[in-house]
């Protein structure tokens, strides 16, 4: 027969001796985590550092091919780089994005017809990363970009308030492009 436990025992004294931490089956955490990305609860995240390096090398390429691409001869203004970043809302069903298009298209030509050399591309998602290292950016993709020519960094930070990126909520970055003199 067994004695009735002492009245200085309590039933903590059983919980404390139970294990802590109960590991969970393997491949548990991806299970759910691909089964509330099927239900649209949550959006499967890239590694930081990827996007980061792929902006890097977008920003590159961009400025390199806007300079080319977009300066008529004999422009003596400095030439900018706009950099689109997204806002609050990036993704935009097909016809919004639709008329997000139509509405750059519209500003730039404007902008054409006003005298400024203004040309720029919308980017695909996704790029090569060479060599596939951190490059120091916030992570953020860079959407597209716009090159322009302006009298002044003010004025070109200026122009860049009135595009339709920062009307819907997105950031735009104004960078100089350095020529040589």
């Amino acid at each position: 027969m067994m004695a009735a436990p002492d009245h200085d025992e309590t039933p903590a004294a059983g919980i404390d001796a139970l294990p802590r931490a109960i590991a969970p089956p393997p491949g548990l955490e991806d299970r759910i985590v691909a089964d509330l990305a099927a239900r649209g609860y949550v959006r499967r995240v890239r590694r930081r550092w990827v996007d980061a390096a792929a902006a890097a090398v977008l920003v590159a390429v961009g400025a390199g091919l806007g300079t080319i691409w977009s300066r008529p001869a004999g422009d003596p203004r400095p030439a900018y780089l706009l950099l689109l970043y997204p806002g609050a809302n990036p993704d935009l069903d097909p016809p919004a994005e639709a008329e997000a298009v139509r509405e750059y298209g519209s500003w730039a030509g404007r902008l054409r017809a006003e005298g400024l050399a203004i040309s720029g591309e919308r980017l695909a998602d996704g790029a090569a990363i060479v060599p596939s290292a951190s490059a120091g950016t916030d992570g953020a993709a860079v959407q597209g970009f716009f090159v322009l020519s302006a009298g002044s960094a003010a004025e070109a930070a200026e122009i860049a308030r009135t595009s339709p990126h920062v009307a819907r909520g997105g950031i735009v970055v104004v960078r100089a492009i350095d020529t040589p003199r």
